[in-house]
């Protein structure tokens, strides 16, 4: 143990002469990148981050401690760079037109970033009620996390276009008839959420979020539900 700390005190003692910022290696699989600050009586590791967090580590805890240029806080709860897919769906929304819908979806892109993923998805929402229809929906999507928690807060937006096709009530006057006519279209269709992202594996998450979409054409409409979503 003491070999260990005298090896962490002169990585410490490397601070003020290197441009390198410390990485701290978990026995978790986490990865701290920041400052090492202090050694504690305790035989404690307090490491700083670029945001101002402070964490502190014992001998039982720390893998390894080495040098690198960066200067982020990488843990196994963030996003890791590179492809990534979402599925998610909406089991009962409600819309402006007082119609109940039930709404699936897939996003595939890329992750930049813990905070920004940029992507493309398509979708089907199915309503139902007062003015049943089909739709489908093909989007490009912005997703941001905040947070590198077990809980974490999630946002995002979409736009892109919607086509749909359904029956809908037409009055004939000239012959007093009630009757339903096949219409089908194209509309524009946007979508903003907000919600929570609880990671499993470095990998996989499960998403909750109050999304709401609008849709202007043939079927414009208002909609608001929440959606329960699968990330990996």
């Amino acid at each position: 143990m003491k070999r260990f700390f005298a090896s962490i005190i002169a990585v410490a003692c490397c601070i003020g002469i290197a441009t390198a910022q410390d990485i701290v290696y978990l026995n978790n699989g986490s990865i701290i990148k920041g400052r090492l600050t202090e050694i504690t009586l305790d035989q404690k590791v307090i490491v700083q981050t670029q945001d101002g967090n402070q964490y502190a580590f014992t001998n039982d805890e720390i893998h390894r401690v080495t040098k690198d240029k960066d200067f982020v806080v990488e843990t196994r709860f963030s996003a890791p760079k590179g492809y990534r897919g979402f599925a998610e769906f909406s089991p009962l929304a409600i819309s402006a037109q007082n119609v109940l819908s039930f709404n699936l979806s897939t996003t595939h892109g890329y992750q930049f970033n813990h905070n920004v993923f940029l992507g493309g998805g398509v979708g089907i929402n199915i309503g139902y009620a007062a003015d049943s229809h089909i739709s489908i929906p093909v989007f490009a999507e912005f997703r941001g996390n905040v947070g590198r928690r077990q809980v974490q807060f999630t946002y995002g937006a979409r736009l892109g276009t919607e086509y749909g096709s359904g029956y809908r009530p037409r009055y004939d006057e000239v012959n007093d008839v009630l009757y339903s006519e096949l219409v089908s279209g194209f509309g524009v269709y946007s979508g903003v959420r907000v919600g929570m992202r609880i990671p499993y594996s470095q990998h996989c998450a499960i998403n909750l979020s109050a999304i709401t979409t609008l849709t202007l054409g043939t079927f414009s409409n208002f909609t608001t539900g929440l959606s329960f979503g699968f990330e990996f």
